[in-house]
């Protein structure tokens, strides 16, 4: 099967650091892939580049065979590409509605409202609360909604589970695991469980550069790749 996105010797500069040394992805339709690794690997950087946020960059990142790098943010947005920040973004000051409603780009998002709430049902609830009275687990749930709200094809997803309580996370990878049947995902995930449950594939960055790839049932068979790459047993 054909790669949605590639990424292809990616290399990534932020002010004099050379923060990424080599990443590359192939990403195919419908599928939940991990980008894994410590802290400092070049996971969310990876992101941010795909979305066009880092500065200067080197490489490829095709997307349909179409070359991102040197599009603004807003130009990827619009290819298909939605986008959930590590710190969710959420409008305190505004409802979930409103927050909802504020990113939808045309008529036919609003459509998706519904399929928005049957994926995350405590949205429902908390209608019309403010952003600030959200609990941890909403506010994710609405920063994943808001990148639903439109028709992206691609979304890419930082640390969903960062910060949550277990039960709450419990019902972040219920709906996530959800999601491939409406969007591709790209999921950066500290929490080794929570990958291990929702990717299908994983890829394995360290120090800037893909030093590992595969199915997620193969990493759950390598203690070796785990222990030495994640430290995990």
């Amino acid at each position: 099967m054909s790669s949605m996105l590639k990424v292809e010797d990616l290399h990534a500069f932020i002010g004099q650091f050379h923060i990424l040394h080599g990443v590359n992805l192939g990403i195919t339709t419908g599928s939940i892939a991990v980008i894994l690794g410590r802290n400092g690997a070049g996971k969310t950087t990876t992101l941010r580049s795909i979305m066009g946020l880092v500065p200067k960059l080197e490489g490829s990142i095709t997307f349909d065979g179409k070359e991102l790098i040197g599009l603004t943010p807003e130009i990827i947005a619009r290819l298909g590409i939605g986008y959930v920040p590590e710190d969710q973004a959420v409008f305190s000051s505004l409802t979930v509605a409103e927050n909802l409603r504020l990113v939808a780009r045309n008529k036919e998002a609003r459509a998706r409202e519904e399929m928005v709430l049957e994926l995350f049902p405590d949205l429902k609830v908390a209608w019309t609360k403010k952003g600030k009275a959200l609990s941890g687990g909403q506010k994710q749930m609405l920063a994943i909604g808001r990148a639903l709200i439109n028709p992206n094809r691609l979304l890419l997803i930082d640390e969903p589970s960062k910060g949550l309580a277990p039960v709450v996370i419990e019902k972040v990878i219920q709906a996530v695991s959800k999601l491939k049947d409406h969007t591709t995902v790209i999921l950066v995930e500290q929490n080794y469980l929570v990958a291990s449950h929702l990717g299908e594939s994983y890829h394995l960055l360290d120090n800037g550069r893909t030093v590992h790839t595969g199915t997620m049932e193969e990493l759950r068979q390598n203690d070796d790749l785990r222990k030495r790459y994640l430290a995990v047993g």
